[in-house]
């Protein structure tokens, strides 16, 4: 019978991983992102719908939205979009959000090789209940439709575990 041989560099990864499993167990979804591209949204009657499954109600998410626009079609100084959101139990809220298209605190324009403008602002913080929520968003102004050549929403965690209080 042979004796056991300790492996030290096991030991120490195992170590190393315990606090990243321990607080997993509590640990809400990061986040996530995605981009519809304008044609879709053509398609869908000019609606950018977005799904969200929140699964954490007592998690507070971030809203960011993106766009990325035609640099010739710029819809003035701002980005005006109606969005719609549904809450799992069917009920609903219209927003109206104007985008500046200038630099400004939380705001990132970048434009590429002078064609294209993308842009993203953070929209607000969301705290959300269990379920599936809804994004439903369109340009305020056909022209600003135009110019669009996609949106994109995200969102990320605001708070980590803690004691449940926000």
């Amino acid at each position: 019978m042979g004796s056991r041989r300790k492996h030290p560099l096991l030991t120490l990864l195992l170590l190393a991983l315990l606090p990243a499993l321990l607080t997993g167990a509590c640990s809400k979804p990061a986040g996530n992102s995605r981009f519809i591209a304008a044609q879709q949204a053509r398609s869908e009657g000019g609606v950018y719908r977005f799904d969200v499954h929140f699964d954490d109600t007592t998690a507070l998410y971030t809203l960011e939205l993106a766009a990325r626009l035609v640099a010739s079609q710029l819809p003035g100084e701002t980005l005006s979009l109606n969005i719609r959101i549904v809450d799992p139990a069917g009920n609903y809220s219209i927003e109206r959000v104007d985008l500046p298209l200038a630099e400004g605190p939380g705001i990132r324009l970048t434009h590429g090789g002078g064609t294209v403008v993308d842009g993203s602002w953070p929209w607000r913080d969301f705290p959300a209940s269990g379920g599936v929520w809804h994004f439903l968003i369109q340009p305020a102004d056909p022209a600003q439709a135009r110019a669009l050549q996609g949106l994109g929403f995200s969102y990320e965690l605001n708070e980590t575990c803690n004691d449940g209080k926000r």
